[in-house]
């Protein structure tokens, strides 16, 4: 008989799938009205200690799923880009609805005030159309931290009462009324039942889907058996080496008085198909085809002073320009950029996430057709064509579509809708057909169009601490928070 080895307190608890981003949010945000608990696979920062079975196109960044306090944000900049609104067209929520979100979101994960920094881009936007640059190839910023911020430290959570447990959540636990009471989950001991009364899935894009469709296998809740399908990433490679008239050397990353970190501006065209592809310059010491989706760059940022990784800059002398500007905020001169692919995929129509029972897997299929690779070489004939004065000489590399990537940012398996029979949860992020039971990361996302999806998952998350506390004062102003940069 499964049991649980944890009590109840005297106020309702919280468990929380997840240690990740929004896990983070969540419980620091959940703490004054419930007794919160966080399961994680682990407890200290690593790579998904789950196997991986890749189908179709594998993942360019390792590891592109992570574990223990902090998530893929334990790893990785958090690059914050607010979607367009016409992103939002297959959301049951608006742009509108989430802007005071973003807001809020964006300056928790980045100290830097939205405003201010969408007030720095709109000058570096000016200076690219000064530069030849057409009006209607600029969209919304991007904006980077100069450090990582793993938002668990950010948030201070190991100094905040929140119970932490090592294991792997198997499915929710349903009561014959339709509420949640608890999750059942597997540890090195065995298999128990943490009660609950209410439950948070933020396990991510490849983790939620599993944990649904084991509960609808178990209680044969058959409107949930689409969770792991409408799966969708964010393609990228380096696609060209490109020599140019104007100057871009000082704008491409450039960090403004006041902000915290760097901003870079997209160059976004939209394929017949409708779907957006975001074009960046980056600079280069020479031409040199870089198809290899793993750089030097990431690494040295997160750890300036590895001897492993400063030995890389030796074998990779075209991207010194770039290292001088990511690191050291040194804008070198040079024609010589290289042009970087991300685009928008449209929703998998098959079951793109599943486990594989046998071994426990992770199963990701994940594929590029045809058409959609003759949309990015359409869309990339059309940035070369609206920069056609200002270029002096261009590479393609040859048979870069072969060369794309996955950007990590899995998207889609569990996603919102105004019905059961479009999605998992609704637009409160409740999953459909059971109570007190709610998906938070990056697998309720509809459509993130070629943006990263943090900033998204960020400002979901504040949204859903104010619907489940009724308060909508946590991270309005976080300048309480020390951050801690790691």
């Amino acid at each position: 008989m499964e049991k649980s080895n944890l009590a109840r307190g005297r106020r309702k608890r919280a468990v929380i799938i997840g240690a990740g981003m929004a896990g983070s949010i969540l419980a620091s945000g959940l703490l004054k009205s419930h007794d919160t608990i966080v399961i994680d696979l682990s407890k200290k920062k690593m790579q998904l200690p789950i196997g991986l079975r890749e189908e179709g196109i594998p993942a360019g960044f390792a590891p592109h799923v992570g574990s223990g306090p902090g998530g893929t944000t334990a790893y990785w900049h958090n690059g914050l880009i607010v979607p367009d609104e016409g992103d939002f067209t297959s959301w049951p929520i608006s742009q509108i609805e989430l802007s005071n979100h973003f807001a809020r979101a964006f300056f928790l994960l980045s100290g830097t005030e939205l405003r201010k920094a969408a007030e720095a881009a709109a000058l570096v936007q000016a200076e690219y159309i000064n530069r030849g640059v057409l009006p209607e190839l600029l969209c919304d910023f991007l904006y980077y931290a100069r450090r990582r911020r793993n938002l668990w430290n950010a948030l201070g959570m190991d100094k905040r009462p929140v119970a932490y447990l090592q294991g792997r959540v198997r499915r929710l636990v349903i009561s014959d009324d339709a509420r949640v009471t608890g999750v059942l989950i597997e540890t090195e001991q065995g298999q128990e039942i943490i009660q609950a009364d209410l439950v948070i899935c933020c396990a991510g894009g490849l983790s939620s889907p599993l944990i649904i469709r084991e509960t609808a296998r178990f209680y044969q809740l058959d409107f949930l058996e689409q969770a792991g399908s409408h799966y969708h990433d964010h393609p990228w490679c380096f696609i060209a080496d490109i020599k140019l008239k104007a100057r871009f050397h000082d704008i491409w990353n450039y960090s403004p008085p006041g902000i915290t970190g760097v901003l870079r501006t997209p160059m976004v065209v939209r394929t017949a198909a409708g779907q957006k592809v975001a074009f960046y310059l980056r600079p280069a010491a020479f031409f040199h085809q870089r198809q290899n989706a793993f750089n030097v760059i990431s690494d040295l940022r997160n750890s300036p002073y590895n001897l492993t990784h400063i030995a890389r800059l030796f074998r990779n002398p075209s991207e010194m320009l770039e290292i001088a500007s990511f690191l050291f905020g040194v804008n070198l001169p040079t024609e010589n950029y290289v042009v970087l692919l991300t685009a928008e995929q449209i929703p998998s129509n098959y079951l793109a996430v599943e486990e594989d029972h046998g071994t426990g897997a992770i199963v990701r299929r994940w594929y590029l057709d045809d058409v959609f690779k003759a949309g990015l070489r359409s869309a990339f004939q059309f940035f070369l064509k609206s920069l056609g004065p200002i270029i002096k000489d261009v590479t393609v590399y040859p048979n870069w579509e072969e060369g794309m990537k996955s950007g990590a940012h899995h998207s889609g398996t569990c996603r919102m809708a105004t019905e059961q029979t479009r999605g998992v949860c609704d637009a409160n992020c409740k999953i459909f057909g059971i109570n007190n039971a709610y998906i938070c990361d990056g697998s309720i996302i509809p459509n993130t169009g070629y943006s990263p999806s943090g900033l998204t998952i960020a400002a979901l998350s504040l949204r859903l601490v104010d619907f489940l506390t009724k308060d909508g004062s946590f991270g309005e102003n976080q300048r309480h928070v020390q951050f801690k940069a790691v």
